[in-house]
């Protein structure tokens, strides 16, 4: 913090401490880093918050199919319902620039309760408009996105 109080308190239960009126000497030294910061940022001609850049972000479509085998915990339909949220909540929360990486959508899926294993590779990992079954690329300016109607799931015991 830059706020301090100049004060001092004696413990007058102490032994050894100055008599009064005897001079004392206190060394120590002062961290400016917080208040530099607060000045600098106060200052009037700032404009570290001042040169925002801004780019315009495009959406790119994923497409995924998948083979899973389950262990009946409840119904197909339940855990078919949780693995397609567990996918959609994955892809929808990566930021710009990241790919969509056959092994985390793996690590995703096999996280669902209920399930045993994915079965690798895909039969389908890729943008929309493409196929294939390999990491999906994501340029800086874009971010990938998925909903149900791109999601296949091929559920057997």
């Amino acid at each position: 913090s830059s706020k301090a109080r100049n004060v001092l308190k004696w413990n007058r239960a102490a032994s050894g401490l100055p008599a009064i009126g005897e001079s004392v000497t206190i060394e120590y030294v002062f961290d400016g880093l917080i208040e530099s910061l607060q000045q600098s940022v106060v200052a009037s001609d700032n404009d570290m918050l001042a040169d925002v850049l801004i780019r315009r972000a495009e959406a790119v479509d994923i497409a995924i199919s998948a083979t899973v085998k389950v262990t009946i915990i409840s119904t197909l339909t339940d855990l078919e319902g949780a693995i397609r949220s567990a996918i959609t909540s994955f892809v929808n929360t990566r930021g710009l620039g990241e790919a969509i990486v056959p092994s985390d959508i793996d690590v995703v899926i096999r996280g669902v309760p209920g399930v045993d294993f994915v079965v690798i590779p895909f039969a389908r990992l890729s943008r929309a408009d493409d196929s294939g079954s390999d990491t999906v690329p994501i340029a800086k300016n874009q971010y990938a996105r998925i909903d149900d109607t791109l999601i296949t799931l091929s559920l057997s015991t």
